[in-house]
């Protein structure tokens, strides 16, 4: 097992352990050339970097928001739903997006 020095998170696959440790590092070996966002993924900076092209291919028809991230645009189409289906037991926070109430817990 791989046991994490900074918090309780353990696993025994090693992929997954060191890709859970950039979480804790503040080494961001990306970064734009169009503004201050630094990451440690350059998957992520890829990303990013999308949302500095001026033509967006997805615009919202309920709000002035734009990207050229399908995942993005579907993800954010949906806070225009009355649709929450995750709902915290604990109080009255509810959600669209499981990862979202995770987080919140």
């Amino acid at each position: 097992d791989f046991k994490c020095g900074n918090c309780n998170y353990q696993t025994n696959v090693k992929s997954h352990f060191k890709q859970h440790v950039l979480k804790h590092t503040d080494c961001k070996d990306f970064q734009c050339a169009h503004c201050d966002y630094r990451t440690n993924k350059k998957r992520c900076l890829k990303q990013h970097l999308l949302e500095h092209i001026k033509a967006k291919d997805f615009k919202c028809a309920n709000c002035h928001y734009e990207t050229n991230n399908k995942e993005s645009f579907k993800r954010h189409l949906l806070i225009h739903t009355d649709s929450k289906e995750f709902k915290c037991a604990q109080c009255d926070y509810k959600t669209y997006n499981k990862y979202y109430l995770k987080d919140h817990l």
